[in-house]
């Protein structure tokens, strides 16, 4: 999960962890791996892994432990930007670049790229790993009843306050209790107060130019991210808020 920073100005930010992303050992699928495929090389090899989850600088701490760790083995860590990342990908795999031994993919592809034949079944490599990662985590690495992943970031929204903003505005601190959330009308309402109480910003998003983070908004509010329903949202229907309620003016 990547660390979001945080406004010390804000009395409410919510903030997103990054994509689900996997690693995927690269196109070998006509046989299973096993634990006996994980045996250490007797002769230096190298291996190329292209990622988007990290730059090359942040995953550079974690190679030197594994290089330290496994010492014949040496990393060739390709960063790719993830706007890039798919297709980039998808042109490598297409074309069976042979340079590529490790790579991440965005979750919801694990299944077309496991159809395609790009990822191998490394069921027999882990077992049974149940007790030791979230169970949607380990349905999402899984196509036809096989492992071809194995994840390790995940997806999640988070708010986070400021207690001392808060108190302020004579506001209690949101519950973390799933029965106590608050409502976005709620939250409207105690921006607003935190800002008239000095807050610099009422509340903030922490990705305002992605649909993931913001889905929450019309969804709450009875629409549907197909655009179905009474009240469905289009470029048509959908009217510019007036400067008074919008978030940005009270970010």
């Amino acid at each position: 999960m990547f660390l979001t920073a945080v406004s010390r100005g804000a009395a409410f930010v919510f903030a997103v962890a990054t994509l689900a992303v996997a690693t995927h050992p690269a196109p070998a699928q006509e046989q299973a791996l096993t634990s006996a495929d994980l045996a250490e090389p007797t002769s230096p090899i190298t291996i190329t892994y292209a990622g988007a989850a990290y730059s090359a600088s942040d995953i550079q701490p974690v190679l030197d432990a594994f290089h330290k760790a496994h010492p014949n083995i040496t990393v060739l860590y390709q960063s790719v930007p993830f706007e890039q990342f798919n297709s980039i990908l998808a042109t490598r795999l297409s074309n069976s670049d042979s340079t590529l031994d490790v790579f991440d993919t965005d979750m919801p592809r694990t299944s077309a790229y496991a159809t395609r034949g790009w990822l191998a079944d490394v069921s027999g490599v882990f077992g049974d790993l149940s007790k030791e990662i979230d169970p949607g985590s380990i349905g999402a690495a899984t196509s036809d009843g096989k492992l071809v992943a194995m994840p390790y970031q995940t997806s999640e929204n988070i708010l986070y306050f400021n207690r001392k903003l808060l108190g302020a505005a004579k506001i209690p601190s949101p519950s973390a209790a799933p029965s106590e959330r608050l409502t976005w009308e709620q939250i409207t309402k105690d921006a607003e107060a935190a800002h008239a109480a000095g807050a610099k910003w009422g509340v903030l998003f922490d990705q305002i130019d992605r649909y993931y983070q913001l889905e929450p908004l019309p969804i709450s509010a009875g629409g549907s991210a197909g655009g179905k329903g009474d009240r469905k949202i289009s470029c048509r229907t959908m009217k510019t808020p007036s400067p008074k309620r919008r978030w940005s003016r009270q970010a």
